[in-house]
């Protein structure tokens, strides 16, 4: 890989990648050599833009594609390997929780906390907005009929904060239950595709991109 390279890709981790004028910069390069097209596709999908939004980035990406629609290894960017910065392929119709909530258990209720906060032990009727878990979403996939049709997938269910208490709640099927009240609930619903790409810069993910 030519010195240029290096400093170049180095300069846009220090910034934590795909800063769109750093991207900019991957026209100022050589002719890719093929050792480099790894590092390309991963600058490439840090992009916050999207991974062709520039125009240099339309030909590594679309490299990419094809490789993957031909079943062929996914390119790695060891530079960037050794400081945990990778793309990783992957299959989940979901995407990753908001910064700051973790993934609903399976099965687990959550409600919303009012501006009034939690009240544990007070019953809630049908007309609380009540989330089940459905855990991370791995593993998950449409279920289709017999005639083909696919059944509409279940929202996602994250959660934020410490739980502040516990309340009664009629579901659906006309029972009671006990829910867990956070202050933060959010509602995730499945995307169109479950072909995604995982970007992690120092080992924290990044940014995903689905294909």
């Amino acid at each position: 890989m030519g010195s240029s390279v290096v400093v170049g890709f180095r300069r846009a981790f220090g910034k934590f990648l795909g800063t769109f004028g750093l991207l900019v910069a991957l026209g100022a390069m050589p002719a890719a050599h093929a050792s480099d097209w790894g590092c390309e596709v991963l600058l490439c999908l840090s992009n916050p833009a999207g991974p062709t939004a520039v125009a240099e980035c339309v030909p590594p990406i679309t490299q990419l594609w094809n490789a993957l629609a031909n079943f062929q290894p996914f390119p790695t960017c060891g530079l960037a390997s050794a400081t945990g910065s990778y793309a990783s392929p992957g299959m989940n119709y979901y995407n990753a929780c908001p910064a700051g909530t973790t993934a609903l258990a399976a099965g687990v209720m959550a409600v919303q906390a009012t501006s009034a906060g939690a009240v544990s032990g007070v019953a809630v009727d049908g007309l609380a907005v009540v989330q089940v878990g459905i855990g991370t979403g791995d593993g998950l996939l449409p279920q289709v009929d017999g005639g083909g049709i696919a059944s509409p997938m279940p929202a996602k269910t994250c959660v934020g904060g410490s739980p502040l208490g516990q309340v009664t709640v009629l579901t659906s099927s006309g029972t009671w239950s006990t829910a867990t009240v956070y202050s933060q609930v959010v509602s995730l619903p499945a995307q169109a595709s479950g072909s995604v790409i995982d970007v992690y810069v120092d080992s924290a993910l990044y940014s995903q991109v689905r294909y």
